[in-house]
């Protein structure tokens, strides 16, 4: 039987999608001002709506398309029909609920929902675009033009519509508990005060959270609805006692177009965009310098000079020593916070000295992002009076040493870059003895990087010490956080000293930990759209998310290096690294998606913090640079032999080990230190 999932899935490749080729837009004449009954309290003057079939449990496919192009044809015209034509009689089986959103050019203007009481009805789709189409009309900028561009502006506007399948109760005694049964991104939230005839709903869809990007917040959705229905601010056991209340769950299907004459399409989660087979070298390097550019973007260059000088900045360029913007947040299209961290900054410029290394790469790139990296080494180094030292914490001093060893000779390096990067190397040899374990490991990955010349933090013999000693420093799930940090500093000091990396039985005891958790494989059930993703967080909502790639960073650089692990589990995690930066290319913006943002150019490339999110952290950016200059390696690296393979246990049978082995259930979940942000 078909997984509640695997049925929000199922539309993306019903064989009715075709027919989009051969519908015709209805259209009407003589329709009333838009405004015209929007009020859902209104009485309707129309004929008697008929309901859907009570048997049909899904939207029909068919059915919805049809009614988005009759939609597109009213929204064409500039004015909603009026209740008694008969072209508004739009019969969609197994929908309960419509839902329409309208942008400008990818700015939000306007929404309105409906949601009958007892059952859907061939009318409710009207009634939603009435209330959309009338706030559209009054919305600020739009209400502002003149009548003629007003009326060509309509016209512009591109649609959205989400319509609702049959709900399904939530078990839960608190609205909180209720929210964990939530799946951002593919559940809607309805609400019912009363019963029979005399019953209220109100709802919010899918496609209105992911418009507000409050998908991951569902318990601010069922706020909402208590206000809807003029309920108190109560949870769920206070609320009953006084009102017969039910709260629900929907499925939904979404069909979007991101101009006026595009097919609409069906978006949201579910709909898988990549596949393993997607990630080719080729594709990894294209999904690199669209994320790179995308951060390039972000360099603090336009801020106006008021703000630089309250900022502190100074300089030819009026920024001089800001770097990048804060994490990007494409509604409401603004930075917070509005500069980066120095942690942020140093780890962004990490990333692009790995891409600047990367032989795999094409060389303009690889320039592109030498000249991006030192450019932010310097607006580092330069701090403003209004910004955090970047040598307060050991994080942004290990990430800028790591940036600098990638760049090559530092004599060549600007002059503030090698003042910071001499400072760096002070404050880390006194991290790299007494640290605690999550600095002593950025100190050692910094030390092991920096072995070769006369920049060093710790010399060979001190760094192996002390690497040796990181890898029992703390059990195996308290390590997974610290995996990319260690398996990092091995590869450096191999390549380094000459000598084959080490502690792999350590690597295989901590991978043992994590690699349950990796979506797609195993004994978590994923959506195709989150394979590759771990789940840090348990099996609940918002557990696959941007927080992976930390830990996947570990996986691609182990999996990067013939020789770490034995020859069977070396080609088991190639496979895996392939549906890590699968997931990771899922997450980033495209061209296509980012037209439902305000600011497109902003929003492409950026890799989110979760499918259902569409925050797009620096951090997040970064470490997905760092996890496809490893994984292209991974993918590339010749097969490694019998030979190569270093003495280590022998390897779990096949994928799906997680499942049969018998220690599974008496694992520890990555630890709290595995689950921190970078």
């Amino acid at each position: 039987m078909p997984t509640r999932h695997d049925r929000c899935r199922r539309p993306a490749t019903w064989s009715a999608f075709p027919l989009l080729l051969c519908c015709v837009f209805a259209t009407s004449a003589g329709a009333n001002p838009p405004s015209e009954n929007t009020s859902p309290s209104a009485p309707a003057a129309t004929p008697p709506a008929v309901a859907a079939p009570a048997d049909a449990r899904e939207p029909d496919l068919e059915s919805c398309i049809a009614a988005f192009l009759a939609a597109r044809g009213w929204l064409d015209a500039g004015e909603t029909p009026p209740p008694s034509d008969p072209s508004t009689a739009l019969p969609l089986p197994g929908t309960r609920g419509v839902a329409v959103i309208l942008r400008h050019r990818g700015r939000f203007v306007g929404s309105g929902d409906d949601w009958p009481v007892g059952a859907g009805d061939d009318r409710m789709l009207r009634r939603a675009f009435a209330r959309a189409l009338a706030r559209a009309v009054g919305d600020t900028v739009i209400a502002a033009l003149p009548r003629d561009l007003r009326d060509s502006t309509l016209k512009e506007l591109s649609l959205e519509i989400d319509f609702a399948g049959r709900p399904e109760p939530l078990v839960g005694r608190t609205f909180a508990e209720c929210a964990t049964r939530i799946e951002p991104g593919l559940d809607g939230i309805a609400m019912r005060r009363g019963g029979g005839n005399a019953a209220r709903w109100a709802a919010v869809f899918p496609a209105s959270m992911a418009a507000s990007n409050l998908s991951a917040a569902p318990e601010r959705g069922f706020l909402g609805l208590l206000g809807d229905l003029e309920l108190p601010l109560k949870d769920l056991p206070d609320l009953v006692r006084s009102d017969p209340v039910g709260v629900f769950r929907f499925p939904s299907l979404r069909l979007a177009q991101t101009t006026p004459t595009e097919m609409p399409f069906i978006r949201g989660r579910g709909v898988q965009r990549y596949s393993d087979a997607d990630v080719t070298p080729a594709a990894i390097e294209r999904f690199a310098a669209s994320t790179l550019s995308r951060l390039a973007l972000s360099v603090a260059a336009a801020i106006p000079q008021a703000v630089t000088k309250e900022l502190g900045g100074g300089g030819e360029r009026g920024v001089e020593g800001l770097g990048l913007f804060g994490n990007y947040e494409p509604v409401p299209d603004q930075f917070t916070p509005l500069i980066a961290p120095p942690l942020e900054q140093a780890l962004a410029a990490w990333a692009a000295a790995s891409v600047s290394t990367c032989e795999r790469f094409n060389p303009e790139l690889r320039e592109r992002a030498h000249r991006f990296a030192v450019d932010l080494l310097v607006d580092l180094a330069l701090r403003t009076s209004a910004e955090e030292s970047p040598s307060a914490t050991t994080p942004p001093m290990a990430f800028a040493l790591c940036a600098v060893s990638a760049l090559g000779d530092p004599e060549k390096l600007p002059a503030p870059v090698r003042e910071f990067a001499s400072l760096a190397r002070e404050k880390l040899g006194v991290q790299f003895k007494s640290g605690n374990v999550g600095d002593r490991a950025l100190a050692t990955m910094a030390s092991a990087m920096a072995l070769v010349g006369d920049g060093r933090v710790a010399g060979t013999t001190e760094t192996r010490a002390a690497l040796d000693a990181l890898w029992t420093a703390a059990t195996p799930p308290e390590l997974v956080g610290h995996l990319p940090w260690l398996a990092l500093a091995e590869v450096a000091y191999a390549k380094n000293t000459g000598q084959p990396v080490a502690n792999g039985e350590r690597a295989l005891q901590i991978l043992d930990v994590l690699l349950p958790a990796q979506a797609g494989f195993g004994r978590y059930p994923s959506d195709d759209d989150l394979r590759g993703g771990f789940r840090l967080t348990g099996a609940g909502r918002n557990s696959v998310n941007s927080q992976s790639l930390r830990p996947g960073l570990g996986l691609a650089v182990i999996a990067s290096q013939p020789g770490y692990l034995p020859p069977e589990r070396q080609a088991d995690l190639v496979r895996r690294v392939r549906s890590l930066v699968r997931f990771a290319m899922e997450l980033a913006v495209d061209e296509r998606e980012s037209l439902f943002f305000r600011n497109p150019p902003r929003c492409q490339g950026g890799v989110r913090v979760a499918l259902w999110d569409s925050t797009m952290p620096v951090a997040a950016n970064a470490m997905a640079i760092l996890v496809a200059t490893e994984a292209v390696e991974a993918l590339t690296s010749p097969a490694p032999s019998q030979a190569d393979a270093p003495d280590a246990p022998a390897p779990h049978a096949g994928d799906d080990r997680a499942t049969t082995d018998p220690d599974d259930k008496n694992r520890q979940p990555p630890s709290e230190e595995g689950r921190k942000h970078y």
